[in-house]
């Protein structure tokens, strides 16, 4: 049953995300989904996506990074 309503919230995001492709919550939520379920391709798309979206944005540079495996960098 969490497998379907794993499911469930992927076509969720997805569609939110046809419908307004300015919203950040869904792209994290789902890439967070797809990493969850194994689906690392799914998930890497899904930040690149992001990233696309929000070019200029911290967080999805942030998320990408994180979403290849690798630790945050130290700042300076």
């Amino acid at each position: 049953e969490q497998a379907g309503d794993g499911n469930n919230a992927i076509n969720y995001f997805e569609k939110t995300l046809q419908l307004d492709p300015w919203l950040v919550d869904p792209y994290q939520h789902l890439a967070r989904l797809y990493t969850a379920n194994a689906q690392l391709a799914l998930a890497h798309e899904t930040y690149i996506r992001f990233l696309k979206a929000f070019p200029e944005s911290i967080e999805a540079k942030r998320d990408v990074f994180r979403g290849s495996g690798h630790s945050t960098p130290n700042k300076k």
